[in-house]
């Protein structure tokens, strides 16, 4: 099983991203799906059953409060070619969430990503240049009250992100 910590967005806000896109920056060659819009917290890639089973129990005693998240920066990352939408201030609770599910995770034995933790939603993959400035200034503010555990299943139309389990903030 190919593995991750998330947050879900809603479907809502999932929509108004999407509208915004459509209406504010040109058509992308590779968009992210919009069931697929998510923020990763910590990828661990391939685990086993019997890590997923101790993940799972470790993950029940992480507590983090709720916490609210103003999406209102795009940004382009050259190394991965991948275009995003960020926020301009990350808050400490989503910081800290993060922190413990990376140090669960290593403990686990997974091998997370050794970069800045940097939130996003991956809005278009393989970009060959930045795009242009947005015609509007994306703002999107979400609430969030739980994380998942992810599955990321490869399918015959593309990847699809499977909740495996979730856990609410305090």
């Amino acid at each position: 099983m190919r593995l991750f910590f998330g947050l879900q967005i809603e479907q809502q806000a999932c929509l108004d991203i999407d509208h915004w896109l459509t209406t504010s920056l040109p058509p992308m060659a590779h968009p992210v799906p919009l069931a697929n819009f998510h923020i990763t917290l910590v990828f661990m890639g391939k685990v086993d059953s019997r890590h997923h089973e101790r993940l799972t129990l470790a993950a029940d005693e992480i507590h983090c409060p709720k916490f609210d998240l103003l999406l209102n920066e795009v940004g382009f990352w050259n190394k991965t070619n991948i275009f995003c939408l960020g926020p301009s201030e990350t808050p400490t609770p989503l910081l800290s969430l993060s922190a413990k599910l990376k140090n669960l995770a290593n403990q686990m034995g997974s091998r997370t990503e050794k970069h800045h933790y940097q939130p996003h939603v991956t809005l278009a993959r393989r970009c060959e240049l930045p795009p242009p400035a947005a015609i509007e200034p994306p703002e999107f503010h979400l609430v969030f009250d739980q994380f998942n555990l992810y599955e990321s299943v490869t399918t015959r139309s593309g990847i699809r992100y499977d909740v495996v389990n979730s856990w609410a903030l305090e």
